[in-house]
């Protein structure tokens, strides 16, 4: 299923690839807002934690393609009150630069 939110002025899409349910809801959208940071300003790191949760998303940059889905790959590794989870999430911006001619 892919989400849609506007963030920081974007219309950002997302995609859970690997998802653990025992983590709230709220906590992996706090996840992917993160992503949605390193996404938007370069990042390929950035240390996480919430109620419940720590740990580091990391991206190479890579961009995959799920279904009609593409999106540059974000993979959480996080230790939890439940053990350790790894989560991986597509993310995307479609909003559309506009490029500037110097006429």
């Amino acid at each position: 299923m892919q989400f849609f939110i506007r963030y920081r002025g974007h219309a950002m899409e997302y995609v859970y690839v690997n998802t653990d349910t025992r983590l709230s809801q709220e906590a992996r959208e706090d996840l992917v807002v993160a992503a949605f940071d390193m996404y938007l300003d370069s990042k390929k790191s950035r240390s996480v934690g919430g109620d419940g949760y720590q740990g580091r998303i990391t991206t190479d940059g890579r961009h995959f393609v799920l279904g009609a889905f593409g999106g540059q790959r974000f993979s959480a590794s996080l230790d939890t009150d439940f053990g350790k989870m790894q989560l991986e999430f597509l993310v995307t911006s479609k909003t559309r630069k506009r490029s500037h001619s110097t006429n």
